[in-house]
């Protein structure tokens, strides 16, 4: 998303077969959004790394990314 959203290229995507959901979500989602998220998402490694329970870190992850408002809708 990130790289469709400063680029507004499709040509260096991994997941050209999801170009139309890139779109939608680069979008919605400002550059500050995607940065917090990018750091939740390192947070959230590092707490299962820490061996926090996988789906209690992935629930917070979703939790913050909701309540942050890093997409804007």
């Amino acid at each position: 998303v990130l790289i469709f959203k400063a680029l507004k290229d499709s040509e260096d995507l991994v997941f050209k077969s999801k170009l139309q959901e890139i779109k939608d979500w680069a979008n919605k989602c400002s550059y500050d959004g995607i940065e917090r998220i990018i750091i939740d998402i390192n947070k959230t490694q590092e707490r299962i790394n820490a061996k926090v329970q996988g789906p209690l870190a992935i629930e917070l992850l979703r939790y913050r990314i909701r309540t942050e408002k890093a997409i804007e809708i």
